[in-house]
């Protein structure tokens, strides 16, 4: 619901609940068949006024969250259940963020979000034979966090707008994170931290009636950084650990027939203290880069082609850096899209060059130059029709 009892003053309440069935099974015939129930509401105020020639834009409002997530893991199909996870974690929020346009050039932003975290979870075993209680069997833990946010914005009128911005974000693991894919036998561990990050980032942005730009550098200092161990089927803390890249695109209409896009992507991410200290994190590239070229063909009919590049990347396990890299690859796509009386069409091809390639790979953890690979996809078309109402 919605109510507004003046043009400067909305009031929000909004609230959802949210069911989901899942079922699995492994080649050894395990089975897992897990229920997440998931309540939520979320009410919040927005605010406008003008003081002394300055404005102020405000969002407030409150998030709390419950869940209730069951997991059944039977070792053979149709044998009785050996292990049952349980968990139920609430998450109770307060927010605000002001935005104050100072005047028509110099912009300002700050926020703050104070959230508090409750989670219950065991771990008990069915009828089945071998089932047995894990070190994690039983815990109730409270977490509480903060995100705050700084920003700044400067309009330099023809020459664009340079902005700035500073904070600590957080995230809090949900419930599905916290049980691996492994289905039984595997000590979890529940008790899985939050992830914490202060952010630094730069930025400047540029458009005209015939180009645009953007680019924007940005640097995290991390903590307890969630990761997925592809080996043991869970996810963990890492040690401290940074992420820092520069993210830029541009689009230039040629003409009222073709216009050019592209977006670039140079990324690092490295462990800052702990075993790997300097070690590069797995399975992110250093570069990578689209480039799209876009046709007019009619008013409601879109010819389009794109260049897609992938860097080189650390295979996903390989924390000790020491593997050979995933080898760099790149993709070239084709689409038709358009609209035919209220309904969207495409036609895509996708790797056109019929490129074997793969982004995914496991690496033995001592033998130098031996790995599997997930293939991807060579050329192969995909017809999507939709409709909006």
């Amino acid at each position: 619901t919605t109510y507004s009892p003046h043009k400067n003053l909305e009031i929000i309440n909004d609230g959802s609940y949210r069911f989901n069935k899942s079922q699995g099974f492994f080649f050894s015939e395990s089975l897992t068949d897990t229920e997440m129930n998931v309540f939520s509401y979320n009410p919040k105020l927005r605010f406008q006024k003008s003081l002394f020639g300055i404005s102020f834009d405000n969002i407030s409002g409150m998030d709390l969250s419950y869940t209730y997530y069951r997991s059944d893991r039977m070792p053979t199909s149709g044998g009785a259940t050996q292990q049952v996870y349980k968990f139920s974690d609430t998450n109770l929020g307060f927010y605000s963020n002001f935005e104050s346009q100072i005047d028509s050039n110099n912009k300002v932003g700050v926020g703050a979000r104070f959230q508090g975290n409750w989670l219950k979870a065991s771990d008990f075993v069915g009828p089945a034979s071998g089932a047995f209680r894990t070190n994690n069997r039983d815990s109730l833990t409270y977490d509480p966090q903060y995100a705050l946010h700084l920003g700044y914005e400067r309009n330099l009128n023809s020459m664009g707008v340079i902005f700035a911005r500073i904070g600590r974000s957080f995230t809090y693991p949900n419930v599905d994170q916290r049980v691996g894919h492994t289905p039984f036998n595997v000590s979890h561990d529940f008790k899985l931290r939050t992830q914490t990050s202060n952010d630094y980032e730069i930025g400047h942005s540029f458009k005209n009636k015939s180009f645009s730009f953007h680019n924007t550098f940005y640097y995290m200092n991390l903590r307890s950084e969630i990761y997925y161990d592809s080996v043991d089927f869970l996810n963990k803390n890492l040690d401290p650990s940074k992420r820092y890249g520069v993210e830029s695109s541009f689009n230039y209409p040629v003409n009222s027939f073709i216009t050019l896009d592209n977006s670039f992507t140079f990324a690092k991410a490295k462990m800052r203290s702990g075993n790997y200290k300097g070690k590069e994190i797995p399975g992110v590239p250093s570069i990578s880069n689209t480039f799209e070229i876009t046709f007019k063909v009619l008013e409601d009919l879109n010819f389009s082609t794109n260049l897609y590049y992938k860097g080189s990347t650390r295979m996903i396990n390989d924390t000790r850096n020491f593997q050979v890299k995933m080898p760099e690859y790149y993709l070239l796509n084709m689409g038709l899209k358009g609209n035919v009386k209220g309904f969207k069409f495409a036609l895509l091809a996708n790797n056109v060059l019929d490129k074997s390639y793969y982004n995914y790979a496991v690496a033995s953890a001592s033998t130098y130059n031996a790995y599997n690979t997930y293939p991807l996809s060579e050329f192969n078309m995909m017809f999507k029709l939709s409709k909006d109402f």
